[in-house]
């Protein structure tokens, strides 16, 4: 006994992929066979607007040729569980032609009942999430999930966290002082071969994983002193070819080497820490991020009604040691 189940689950399938040729005298795409049955709802539109295209799997591709950031929906007709969302996206494709650096990203939504194979490969789906994907010009083939948003800025905020290549090749010192000022987080890897190195395959999988934490370097044949850093490579480092990594942290003034096992799991964790300052307030905002980061939080509970008591300040000093001390291990608040 073989079971079927659609992987969608509705009513109706479409009788036919082009809509158009039997619109003359089929008032809907489906066939209502079941007299007991009330009529379906009309279909939900797909968002639309200005700066907003409609476009298929192949037009989605010939636009990446032309645009640096494709912000796509896949939407199906008949899911209402996007509207106020979509809406909030609809907005925020109508604003970016005004705002600096997004007047170049492409905002398209796909029908993906027609675009089967494309929703298949990417998991379209109608639930409350309402993903968005960010396809790259340099990552055709690996989009960036990221949820739906309730306020257009957070989509545009997404916009800027990728626009920028998920790996900078730094190949002088100017460029490398530019992107270690661009961000709160900079993570520096210095490899000893090219970029088909397999420890640079590690290294982009990592920055892929977090991006809009943290900024990420590669830096080919080079030394940090190169680049105006002191700081001696080890040579155990040297000898099995793994690259140096060094996360800097401009608005401390320090950086951290990374030691251990240079695997992604492990990189991943302490990228995810020391994304993070040192020591931080802990606020409803920040902690959406501790969320999404899933890090772990050694938690200083202060007295709120005199903030500059002596005790507050001596307990921070000790936080401060202890931030320092667990740096890359415990996130501190």
């Amino acid at each position: 006994l073989i079971l079927l189940q659609k992987s969608i689950l509705h009513r109706w399938d479409r009788l036919a992929q082009n809509h158009s040729a039997v619109k003359n005298f089929l008032r809907k795409d489906w066939v209502q066979d079941d007299g007991e049955m009330e009529e379906e709802k009309e279909e939900v539109e797909l968002p639309s607007g200005p700066n907003i295209k409609k476009v298929s799997a192949t037009g989605l591709q010939r636009l990446l040729e032309k645009h640096s950031l494709v912000v796509a929906a896949p939407r199906y007709p008949w899911c209402d569980k996007c509207k106020e969302k979509d809406r909030e996206f609809t907005k925020a494709a109508r604003s970016s032609r005004t705002q600096d650096h997004l007047d170049s990203v492409s905002f398209v939504v796909l029908d993906a009942r027609e675009e089967k194979y494309f929703a298949r490969k990417h998991n379209a789906s109608c639930t409350d999430a309402c993903e968005l994907l960010m396809f790259k010009e340099d990552e055709p083939e690996e989009p960036y999930a990221v949820p739906g948003r309730r306020f257009a800025e957070e989509i545009q905020v997404d916009c800027y966290k990728h626009l920028l290549p998920v790996v900078s090749i730094i190949n002088n010192k100017t460029h490398f002082d530019r992107v270690l000022t661009a961000f709160d987080t900079a993570i520096m890897g210095f490899f000893q071969r090219n970029a088909s190195d397999s420890w640079f395959h590690r290294f982009r999988q990592v920055a892929r994983e977090l991006r809009g934490h943290a900024l990420f370097g590669a830096v080919f044949n080079g030394s940090p002193a190169e680049m105006g850093i002191d700081f001696r490579v080890a040579s155990e480092v040297e000898a099995d070819g793994r690259p140096l990594v060094l996360l800097f942290k401009p608005k401390e003034n320090r950086h951290v080497e990374f030691t251990g096992e240079l695997t992604l799991e492990k990189l991943s964790h302490f990228s995810k820490v020391l994304s993070l300052p040192l020591l931080s307030q802990y606020t409803p905002e920040s902690r959406q991020k501790y969320i999404e980061l899933q890090v772990p939080l050694g938690m200083l509970w202060l007295d709120g009604e005199d903030a500059d008591r002596p005790e507050n300040l001596a307990a921070k000093e000790v936080a401060q040691r202890l931030a320092i001390r667990f740096s890359g291990h415990l996130v501190f608040v």
